[in-house]
Protein backbone atom coordinates (compact mmCIF):
# COMPACT_ATOMS: atom_id res chain seq x y z
CA UNK A 1 0.00 0.00 0.00
CA UNK A 2 1.89 3.16 -1.14
CA UNK A 3 -1.92 5.04 -2.33
CA UNK A 4 -3.19 8.06 -0.73
CA UNK A 5 -0.22 9.05 1.63
CA UNK A 6 -0.07 12.81 1.99
CA UNK A 7 1.96 15.57 4.12
CA UNK A 8 0.67 16.22 7.70
CA UNK A 9 -1.12 19.56 6.20
CA UNK A 10 -2.71 17.38 3.38
CA UNK A 11 -3.72 15.26 5.81
CA UNK A 12 -5.22 17.38 8.28
CA UNK A 13 -7.03 19.69 5.93
CA UNK A 14 -8.95 16.30 4.34
CA UNK A 15 -9.72 15.19 7.26
CA UNK A 16 -11.28 18.44 8.63
CA UNK A 17 -13.32 18.63 5.50
CA UNK A 18 -14.63 15.03 5.90
CA UNK A 19 -15.40 15.71 9.88
CA UNK A 20 -17.53 19.10 8.61
CA UNK A 21 -19.21 17.46 5.83
CA UNK A 22 -20.06 14.48 7.85
CA UNK A 23 -21.88 17.19 10.17
CA UNK A 24 -23.59 19.04 7.28
CA UNK A 25 -25.19 15.68 7.34
CA UNK A 26 -26.64 15.22 10.44
CA UNK A 27 -26.70 19.05 11.84
CA UNK A 28 -28.80 22.21 10.39
CA UNK A 29 -26.82 24.82 8.45
CA UNK A 30 -26.86 27.26 10.56
CA UNK A 31 -25.66 25.40 13.82
CA UNK A 32 -22.28 25.09 11.40
CA UNK A 33 -22.45 28.79 10.38
CA UNK A 34 -18.84 29.76 12.07
CA UNK A 35 -17.39 26.43 11.71
CA UNK A 36 -18.22 26.29 7.71
CA UNK A 37 -17.26 30.32 7.48
CA UNK A 38 -13.45 29.38 8.60
CA UNK A 39 -13.32 26.14 6.23
CA UNK A 40 -14.06 28.41 3.39
CA UNK A 41 -11.62 31.22 4.72
CA UNK A 42 -9.04 28.26 5.12
CA UNK A 43 -9.27 27.16 1.98
CA UNK A 44 -9.43 30.34 0.01
CA UNK A 45 -6.15 32.06 1.80
CA UNK A 46 -2.75 31.98 -0.06
CA UNK A 47 -0.39 34.17 2.02
CA UNK A 48 0.92 31.31 3.34
CA UNK A 49 2.67 31.00 -0.30
CA UNK A 50 4.97 34.08 0.71
CA UNK A 51 6.95 32.90 3.66
CA UNK A 52 7.87 30.15 6.34
CA UNK A 53 6.68 32.19 9.12
CA UNK A 54 3.31 32.79 7.47
CA UNK A 55 2.90 28.64 6.01
CA UNK A 56 3.67 27.80 9.90
CA UNK A 57 1.02 30.43 10.99
CA UNK A 58 -1.58 29.14 8.44
CA UNK A 59 -0.72 25.30 9.37
CA UNK A 60 -1.02 26.28 13.36
CA UNK A 61 -5.15 27.75 12.18
CA UNK A 62 -5.75 24.29 10.31
CA UNK A 63 -5.23 22.67 14.03
CA UNK A 64 -6.73 25.03 15.87
CA UNK A 65 -10.14 24.45 13.01
CA UNK A 66 -9.75 20.56 13.32
CA UNK A 67 -9.97 20.96 17.45
CA UNK A 68 -12.81 23.21 17.17
CA UNK A 69 -14.49 20.44 14.79
CA UNK A 70 -13.71 17.96 17.30
CA UNK A 71 -15.03 19.61 20.17
CA UNK A 72 -18.01 20.63 18.26
CA UNK A 73 -18.60 16.76 17.31
CA UNK A 74 -18.68 16.42 21.19
CA UNK A 75 -21.68 18.44 21.79
CA UNK A 76 -23.35 17.34 18.86
CA UNK A 77 -23.16 13.53 20.25
CA UNK A 78 -24.13 14.90 24.14
CA UNK A 79 -27.07 16.45 22.55
CA UNK A 80 -28.31 15.23 18.94
CA UNK A 81 -31.38 17.49 19.01
CA UNK A 82 -32.10 17.45 15.28
CA UNK A 83 -29.17 14.95 14.09
CA UNK A 84 -30.79 12.28 16.65
CA UNK A 85 -34.48 12.02 15.17
CA UNK A 86 -32.62 11.19 11.24
CA UNK A 87 -33.51 7.79 10.87
CA UNK A 88 -29.80 7.07 9.58
CA UNK A 89 -28.41 8.64 12.99
CA UNK A 90 -26.77 5.80 14.17
CA UNK A 91 -24.69 4.65 10.39
CA UNK A 92 -24.19 8.33 10.45
CA UNK A 93 -23.19 8.88 13.75
CA UNK A 94 -20.20 5.62 12.99
CA UNK A 95 -18.97 7.22 10.38
CA UNK A 96 -19.12 11.03 11.74
CA UNK A 97 -17.06 8.99 14.82
CA UNK A 98 -14.39 7.27 12.72
CA UNK A 99 -13.42 10.60 10.67
CA UNK A 100 -12.99 12.66 14.10
CA UNK A 101 -11.13 9.93 15.67
CA UNK A 102 -8.64 10.12 13.09
CA UNK A 103 -8.86 14.17 13.30
CA UNK A 104 -8.15 14.00 16.84
CA UNK A 105 -5.19 11.79 16.61
CA UNK A 106 -3.86 13.50 13.82
CA UNK A 107 -3.73 16.28 16.27
CA UNK A 108 -1.55 14.62 19.01
CA UNK A 109 0.28 12.91 16.63
CA UNK A 110 1.16 16.48 15.61
CA UNK A 111 1.21 17.90 18.88
CA UNK A 112 3.90 15.10 19.96
CA UNK A 113 6.16 15.26 17.01
CA UNK A 114 6.23 19.28 17.77
CA UNK A 115 7.03 18.74 21.38
CA UNK A 116 10.33 16.06 20.32
CA UNK A 117 11.40 18.61 17.84
CA UNK A 118 11.03 21.17 20.31
CA UNK A 119 13.44 19.15 22.89
CA UNK A 120 10.50 18.96 25.25
CA UNK A 121 8.40 16.37 26.16
CA UNK A 122 6.77 13.80 23.98
CA UNK A 123 6.66 10.05 23.30
CA UNK A 124 8.75 8.43 20.27
CA UNK A 125 5.97 5.51 20.21
CA UNK A 126 3.52 7.93 19.12
CA UNK A 127 5.88 9.46 16.35
CA UNK A 128 6.01 6.02 14.83
CA UNK A 129 2.44 5.38 15.16
CA UNK A 130 1.44 8.78 13.02
CA UNK A 131 -1.64 8.18 10.93
CA UNK A 132 -0.63 8.85 7.01
CA UNK A 133 -3.52 8.68 5.07
CA UNK A 134 -7.92 8.93 5.88
CA UNK A 135 -8.48 6.38 2.55
CA UNK A 136 -6.34 3.80 4.74
CA UNK A 137 -6.09 4.55 8.43
CA UNK A 138 -4.54 1.82 9.51
CA UNK A 139 -1.39 2.01 7.40
CA UNK A 140 1.51 3.17 9.20
CA UNK A 141 5.04 4.50 8.00
CA UNK A 142 8.59 2.85 8.68
CA UNK A 143 12.28 3.55 7.58
CA UNK A 144 14.16 0.33 6.08
CA UNK A 145 17.70 -0.72 6.84
CA UNK A 146 18.62 2.11 4.33
CA UNK A 147 16.62 4.82 5.80
CA UNK A 148 14.04 4.49 2.58
CA UNK A 149 10.53 5.61 4.66
CA UNK A 150 8.06 3.50 3.47
CA UNK A 151 4.10 3.53 4.18
CA UNK A 152 2.04 1.10 4.20
CA UNK A 153 1.62 -2.63 5.50
CA UNK A 154 4.50 -5.54 5.95
CA UNK A 155 3.79 -9.48 6.06
CA UNK A 156 5.25 -11.90 8.58
CA UNK A 157 6.05 -15.13 7.48
CA UNK A 158 6.96 -18.49 8.49
CA UNK A 159 8.77 -21.00 5.89
CA UNK A 160 9.07 -25.11 5.95
CA UNK A 161 13.07 -25.21 5.24
CA UNK A 162 13.14 -28.47 3.45
CA UNK A 163 10.42 -26.87 0.63
CA UNK A 164 9.96 -23.83 1.32
CA UNK A 165 6.54 -23.55 1.20
CA UNK A 166 4.69 -20.40 3.15
CA UNK A 167 3.78 -22.16 6.39
CA UNK A 168 1.81 -18.98 8.02
CA UNK A 169 1.09 -15.16 7.54
CA UNK A 170 0.84 -12.39 9.41
CA UNK A 171 0.16 -8.87 7.81
CA UNK A 172 0.44 -5.70 10.48
CA UNK A 173 1.26 -2.07 10.24
CA UNK A 174 4.46 -1.44 8.55
CA UNK A 175 5.54 -0.11 11.91
CA UNK A 176 4.99 -3.32 13.94
CA UNK A 177 8.04 -4.97 15.63
CA UNK A 178 8.91 -8.49 13.77
CA UNK A 179 9.55 -9.86 17.02
CA UNK A 180 6.34 -10.15 18.62
CA UNK A 181 5.16 -11.78 15.34
CA UNK A 182 6.71 -15.42 16.27
CA UNK A 183 4.01 -16.80 18.31
CA UNK A 184 1.28 -15.85 16.50
CA UNK A 185 3.08 -17.63 13.73
CA UNK A 186 3.43 -20.81 15.56
CA UNK A 187 -0.11 -20.76 16.63
CA UNK A 188 -1.59 -19.96 13.13
CA UNK A 189 0.39 -23.41 11.81
CA UNK A 190 -0.63 -24.74 14.82
CA UNK A 191 -4.70 -23.94 13.96
CA UNK A 192 -3.59 -26.00 10.38
CA UNK A 193 -2.64 -28.94 11.81
CA UNK A 194 0.98 -28.14 11.43
CA UNK A 195 3.34 -29.65 13.93
CA UNK A 196 6.94 -27.62 14.82
CA UNK A 197 9.86 -29.89 15.55
CA UNK A 198 12.64 -27.01 15.12
CA UNK A 199 12.56 -23.58 14.76
CA UNK A 200 15.15 -20.90 12.91
CA UNK A 201 15.34 -17.23 13.38
CA UNK A 202 17.03 -14.20 13.57
CA UNK A 203 17.96 -11.84 16.62
CA UNK A 204 14.66 -10.05 16.05
CA UNK A 205 12.99 -13.02 17.94
CA UNK A 206 15.21 -13.76 20.49
CA UNK A 207 13.49 -11.02 23.26
CA UNK A 208 13.55 -13.43 26.73
CA UNK A 209 9.16 -13.09 26.09
CA UNK A 210 9.08 -14.84 22.81
CA UNK A 211 11.67 -17.52 24.57
CA UNK A 212 9.41 -18.37 27.65
CA UNK A 213 5.90 -18.41 25.14
CA UNK A 214 8.23 -21.18 23.77
CA UNK A 215 9.69 -22.49 26.66
CA UNK A 216 6.11 -23.01 27.90
CA UNK A 217 4.58 -24.94 25.50
CA UNK A 218 3.31 -28.00 25.96
CA UNK A 219 5.16 -29.73 22.75
CA UNK A 220 8.65 -28.33 23.05
CA UNK A 221 10.38 -26.93 19.98
CA UNK A 222 13.86 -27.28 19.25
CA UNK A 223 14.78 -23.36 18.52
CA UNK A 224 17.69 -21.74 16.91
CA UNK A 225 17.56 -17.91 17.84
CA UNK A 226 21.00 -16.52 18.04
CA UNK A 227 21.97 -14.45 21.09
CA UNK A 228 21.28 -10.55 21.02
CA UNK A 229 24.91 -8.87 21.31
CA UNK A 230 26.05 -6.74 24.13
CA UNK A 231 25.04 -2.87 23.80
CA UNK A 232 26.81 0.18 25.64
CA UNK A 233 25.37 0.53 28.61
CA UNK A 234 23.83 3.65 30.76
CA UNK A 235 25.65 4.01 34.31
CA UNK A 236 24.45 1.37 36.59
CA UNK A 237 22.36 -0.84 33.85
CA UNK A 238 23.32 -4.65 33.04
CA UNK A 239 24.55 -5.35 29.23
CA UNK A 240 23.10 -8.64 27.94
CA UNK A 241 26.71 -10.26 27.80
CA UNK A 242 27.02 -9.43 31.48
CA UNK A 243 24.08 -11.71 32.22
CA UNK A 244 24.77 -15.49 32.20
CA UNK A 245 22.17 -17.62 30.66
Amino acid sequence: MNAAVLKASQLLSRLCERVLEGLKDVVAAERLGELTREDQALREETSWWFSSELKEAYYVRWGEYGQDLVEFRAGVLKEPGEAGRLGNWEKQKERLEKYVDLLAKHLRDEESEAALKAGGKGKSGERKDKVVSDVDPEARRQADAKRRVKAGYKTHLSMDRASEIVTALIVTPMNAEDGPQLLPLVAEEERRGLEIEEMTADTAYSDGSIRAGLAERAKPITVHIPEPKGKKSKEGKYTTDQIRI
